[in-house]
């Protein structure tokens, strides 16, 4: 409060303070700070910290560097080769099953993500990890006349007198089934809000990191003898074949995260990444009947080797993916998103690939293809919190 003397020397008179001279804060027609004043605040008040800091739903709390994120994801894996396994006996024109009638369905996961900011929110480092339940899909067959295969399981034998083949022609009944594993972790340094203070439409972050992902897949062939029953017999009258193929990456990313501002609570994002990976493939082939013997190439087959088959080999593999969606900031710490994600994977070991025509030609199932790509894609939905 001010005071101004009265000519006569008596007690001062006070004065009220004027604002003349000050700049006023812009606000809308609603009373509430214009889209483009969010800058003129900040300076000693939101931006450092202090007793007068204002939430400003465009920008994260500078007062919180940490930030969190819970997710949950529903994703797809592409369809798998398709290769025969089953025909109705004596009619080979009848195909009855492959292993894409396998074909996993939509599966549900979970992603976590932490943060933290420093040098002032110009840079954050981010630990993110998802994974998805897996991916579990069978199918089966019997027929009137029995079935048969088209593969060929010529020249094995569970012991001599007792061939293979036997067992998958003229079955009772066929059976496959398929199950995937999927893990992601990823560290990146990321650019900092470069739109803060002041709501712009468009803005854009560049990210650089070294990323982990594994995809495992098992896939399995089995037979029943006629007059057999599962489980039974000690295991006697069904045959196993397995397919195993895991895929371990690791690599360098980078990418860039695109942002448009849908008013100062809603923003648009878009965030491709790419990068180059070390890909270990380890794959596991083996034939056995179900008391655990495992097949063996018959004395005149002429083939050395021996189930299970099992190789190692590495490739370089490009993983690209891109994430696009909404966030919605519903108070200073709280943010809801949603989205949209697809990856394409290439140089895959996958384990259809890797089923050759004649089962004994260990040789070439040794020799690990990895010609093919994946592709993986659903949806995503969480929440994120600043502290």
């Amino acid at each position: 409060m001010a005071y101004r003397m009265q000519p006569n020397g008596n007690m001062a008179i006070p004065v009220e303070p004027s604002n003349e001279g000050v700049l006023a804060e812009p606000r809308d027609a609603g009373g509430a700070p214009a889209q483009g004043a969010y800058g003129a605040y900040q300076q000693g008040g939101y931006e450092n910290g202090g007793v007068g800091a204002r939430c400003d739903p465009c920008c994260p709390r500078p007062c919180c560097p940490w930030y969190g994120a819970v997710a949950g994801l529903v994703m797809d894996r592409s369809a798998p080769r398709r290769v025969w396994t089953t025909y109705e006996n004596n009619n080979n024109s009848n195909q009855l099953m492959s292993t894409a009638d396998a074909d996993s369905d939509w599966e549900g996961g979970a992603e976590f993500r932490l943060g933290r900011y420093f040098a002032c929110h110009r840079w954050a480092v981010e630990l993110g990890y998802w994974s998805i339940g897996n991916f579990t899909a069978s199918d089966s067959q019997t027929h009137a006349n029995q079935l048969s295969s088209p593969l060929q399981f010529n020249d094995l034998e569970f012991a001599v007198g007792d061939p293979v083949s036997d067992y998958f022609d003229s079955a009772a009944e066929h059976r496959i089934a398929r199950e995937n594993e999927l893990h992601n972790v990823e560290v990146n340094i990321i650019q900092g809000p470069l739109a803060c203070g002041h709501c712009a439409r468009w803005s854009h972050r560049m990210l650089v990191g070294v990323r982990y992902f594994k995809f495992d897949e098992n896939l399995t062939f089995a037979t029943l003898d006629q007059g057999g029953t599962w489980g039974a017999n000690g295991g006697l009258d069904e045959v196993y074949m397995r397919d195993r193929v895991k895929n371990d990456l690791v690599g360098v990313q980078i990418g860039c995260l695109f942002e448009r501002q849908l008013g100062c609570r809603m923003r648009f994002f878009l965030t491709p990444k790419f990068g180059v990976y070390g890909n270990h493939i380890e794959h596991s082939f083996d034939l056995r009947r179900g008391d655990g013997t495992a097949a063996a190439p018959s004395a005149f087959s002429g083939v050395n080797g021996s189930y299970p088959v099992q190789s190692t080999t590495g490739v370089v593999s490009l993983l690209s993916e891109a994430n696009l969606g909404l966030q919605y900031r519903i108070g200073c710490h709280w943010t809801l998103f949603g989205g949209y994600r697809v990856m394409v994977l290439t140089n895959t070991g996958l384990a259809d690939d890797q089923i050759p025509q004649y089962i004994v030609d260990i040789p070439e199932i040794r020799n690990i293809d990895t010609d093919s790509s994946l592709v993986l894609q659903g949806a995503f939905f969480g929440v994120g919190y600043q502290f």
